[in-house]
């Protein structure tokens, strides 16, 4: 079966561009690291993925706002990529690298922080604001980092940061 990688990957460029978004800002937002954006956008698929499609697709898919299987469409059948909406799709809900979760509308500093695949998340904590709002407090470490290496003073600031969103005392002896 021969595949149009330059048709797809003038479509995702053309796409990304649209919505003014830049690759770093794309594979963010699609949960993937940047050289994969830069593969798919150069037109050479059928040297990196000879066999199947990426994976990938999907998430792009998601952050495009295209129906499922778009982009196996442009790639396989020679369609037609929609037109880019006016306004930006998020990134799909859902889990990416380091066991994180991409919530539409989260800012990119933060999904950066979550989905890259040599971070884990070892605890987050939710703290009810005023009104309707909520703050989140979230503890990462390497992807490796073995149950040694997450330290006690690490686990003390993250107590006693903890407490303190929570309008607690701190737990020092000084407290008491």
């Amino acid at each position: 079966m021969t595949r149009d990688w330059p048709a797809l990957a003038d479509a995702v460029k053309s796409h990304r561009r649209a919505l003014k978004l830049t690759q770093p800002q794309l594979a963010a937002e699609a949960g993937v690291s940047t050289s994969t954006i830069q593969k798919l956008e150069s037109g050479r698929g059928d040297v990196l993925w000879p066999n199947e499609p990426p994976a990938v697709l999907a998430r792009v898919e998601a952050v495009f706002g295209w129906e499922p299987d778009t982009a196996l469409a442009i790639l396989e059948d020679g369609a037609q990529a929609p037109p880019p909406e006016p306004r930006r799709r998020s990134a799909p809900r859902g889990p990416v690298g380091g066991g994180a979760t991409v919530t539409p509308g989260m800012p990119l500093s933060v999904t950066s922080e979550l989905a890259g695949a040599d971070r884990a998340v070892v605890q987050a904590t939710v703290v009810q604001g005023p009104g309707d709002t909520r703050f989140a407090i979230v503890w990462t470490a390497g992807a490796d980092a073995a149950a040694e290496e997450l330290t006690p003073e690490a686990l003390e600031q993250w107590t006693r940061l903890n407490r303190a969103a929570l309008g607690l005392p701190s737990g020092d002896q000084s407290d008491a």
